[in-house]
Formats: C-alpha cells, structure tokens, sequence
C-alpha cells in the first residue's frame, strides 16, 4: 500500500491525483517473494517471458501453487494523502508452464493464473466470468466513490 501512497503524494503536485500499485500474492514462496516487486522479481530489464519463467522456477516442487491479486489505491491532493484502500482477491492457482498465446504485453502473470473452478486461464475468461472472480477492483471502486459521495455530501 505504501508504494500506492507515495505515487499519489508525488503526483498530486497543485492537484488531485489517484494512483496505484499491486502484486501477486504467492504463499508457498513465503518472505522469499515480495508481492510488491512482481514486476521486477526478474530484474528491470526482463521481459515477460523472463519474469513468468522466474516465477516459475521459484515454484519448482511447490504443490501449494495457491496465488491471490493484491491492489491498494490511494488518493491525494496538493502533496498530502487524503484516503487510501487496498483489497486481497482474486484468488487462483499458478500454472506449471507460461503459454504467452493471447498475453496482453505488461500483464504476463494473466497467462499463468488459472482459475480450477472455470477450467480457465485469466485471460481466457469472459467479461461474465471476469466479473464473477476479479472482486479486487470492484470492491475498490466502491471505496473510492463513498470517498467522493461523503466528500460531497460534507460540503
């Protein structure tokens, strides 16, 4: 949540800003995987072949393949925090292999995150059945208008 709140502090400058940041949860792999560097568990010039291979080989012999999406938004104005939220979901199950057919560039763990329930990787759901699984920023949207209706409605 933290990396979520200095983004939005950094860019609120004079202004309103929203910003956000989130990370696979991966509880087999215990301290030794920090969700917030998802992205750059490869190192800062992977690709998303490379990372999903990372991964990949950290999970060798894990039978507990259980992952979950964590987001956290925040909101800030002029350089201060005015609220932030931050929601765990959107709960799945790693893959063996990294298929990259369909992967939409920068989102390289939707092709590794498999949903037992629906037979089905991530991105091969339909809108119907994103709905039903991916909770995570449903919930935060919810958060973030209550933000602004009670905003609003203190005035």
């Amino acid at each position: 949540m933290e990396n979520a709140r200095l983004k939005a502090v950094a860019a609120s400058g004079d202004g309103l800003a929203i910003a956000s940041d989130g990370g696979i949860q991966i509880p087999a792999l215990g301290p030794t995987w920090n969700g917030l560097f998802t992205a750059r568990a490869a190192g800062p010039d992977a690709d998303d072949g490379t990372r999903a291979e990372h991964l990949l080989t950290l999970m060798q012999g894990q039978s507990n393949r259980r992952i979950l999406w964590t987001e956290a938004v925040a909101l800030a104005e002029g350089g201060k925090l005015l609220e932030s939220w931050d929601e765990a979901g959107n709960e799945g199950v790693l893959t063996e292999t990294y298929d990259p057919a369909n992967a939409v560039p920068g989102f390289w763990v939707y092709r590794l995150w498999f949903y037992p329930g629906l037979g089905k990787r991530y991105v091969d759901l339909s809108s119907e059945e994103l709905d039903r699984v991916d909770l995570t920023w449903g919930r935060l949207k919810e958060q973030v208008q209550a933000f602004f209706r009670g905003q609003r409605g203190a005035s």
